[in-house]
C-alpha cells in the first residue's frame, strides 16, 4: 500500500492525497482504492462520506467526469468503474441496486493450488 491515515484524518486530507489518482485513471492507468479494516473502522465513511462532506467515491467521480465534459468536442471518453466489498469470504457487488442484489449471481473468489487469491 501506498499510505495508512490516522483515525483524526479528514475526507479533504484523504481526498488530497488521493486526487492525482483520477487524472492516472483518466490516463489510462487502472486505479484501485482498497480500504481495509475492522468493522466501524471508518471505511465506508471514507469511501462514500456523507451529505456536505463527501468521501473519495463521489470526489473522484466529480473529478474524473468533470475532465471528461472538457473533452466531450475533441475526444470520445469511455469510463468503467467497479466497486466491491469483500465480506466473510463472500464478494458483494456494490453499484449492484438493493432490489437487484437477490437476483445477482454470485462472484466467487478462486485461489491456485498454493492458496493464493
Amino acid at each position: 500500500f501506498d499510505y495508512c491515515f490516522p483515525p483524526t484524518t479528514t475526507q479533504e486530507e484523504v481526498w488530497a492525497e488521493a486526487k492525482h489518482m483520477a487524472q492516472s485513471a483518466l490516463d489510462g492507468y487502472n486505479v484501485c482504492i482498497f480500504a481495509y479494516g475492522q468493522t466501524g473502522s471508518g471505511k465506508t465513511y471514507t469511501m462514500q462520506g456523507e451529505e456536505g462532506n463527501d468521501g473519495i467515491t463521489p470526489r473522484m467521480a466529480h473529478e474524473v467526469f468533470k475532465v471528461c465534459d472538457k473533452l466531450k468536442d475533441t475526444h470520445t471518453v469511455s469510463v468503467r468503474c467497479y466497486m466491491v466489498e469483500l465480506y466473510l469470504e463472500t464478494m458483494n457487488d456494490l453499484l449492484l441496486s438493493t432490489s437487484n442484489k437477490a437476483d445477482a449471481p454470485k462472484l466467487e473468489i478462486k485461489q491456485d493450488a498454493s492458496g493464493i487469491v
